[in-house]
């Protein structure tokens, strides 16, 4: 359950409503309505995996993206949630949460090495791609509702 967008930095006092209010639609109820529908299915089959995507954001303030610090920190607590509602069913869900990753959405954003934690350096997109392979395989049949950093260090 992935989705994000980012808005032009700002403090928040100058944030624009609308700005704020698109970046809520796409990254929190984004991942509510795909929740919503899926666990419906998963229910009925009494089984499955959801990984849910936030971002460091989602575990720490993000000064000037405040709307996007919000928003992740949201699909968390949705995480949590639906990790406890429907664990009895056999559904169990996580949320990673990485730091910068080699993306078209972070192209182009500014970054001095320090910025990106102590292995200095945005994660490759397989190394987010293998931490989710984990999580959906049977090897982490006991992980529900976990909150899995994946930004080299910039959160500890």
């Amino acid at each position: 359950n992935n989705a994000g967008v980012l808005s032009p930095p700002a403090l928040l006092g100058d944030l624009d409503e609308e700005t704020f209010d698109r970046v809520i639609s796409v990254n929190l109820k984004g991942a509510f309505l795909g929740l919503k529908y899926v666990l419906k299915e998963m229910e009925q089959q009494q089984s499955g995996v959801i990984v849910n995507t936030a971002s460091a954001a989602g575990i720490q303030g993000q000064p000037y993206l405040g709307g996007y610090a919000a928003s992740k920190h949201g699909v968390v607590g949705l995480t949590k949630t639906a990790a406890i509602e429907y664990g009895p069913s056999g559904i169990r869900v996580n949320v990673i949460c990485p730091g910068g990753v080699m993306t078209n959405m972070t192209k182009g954003l500014a970054s001095s090495p320090e910025e990106n934690g102590p292995l200095r350096r945005l994660a490759d997109p397989i190394e987010v791609a293998n931490v989710i392979a984990f999580l959906i395989s049977p090897e982490a049949s006991y992980v529900n509702g976990a909150v899995i950093t994946i930004d080299g260090g910039l959160t500890s």
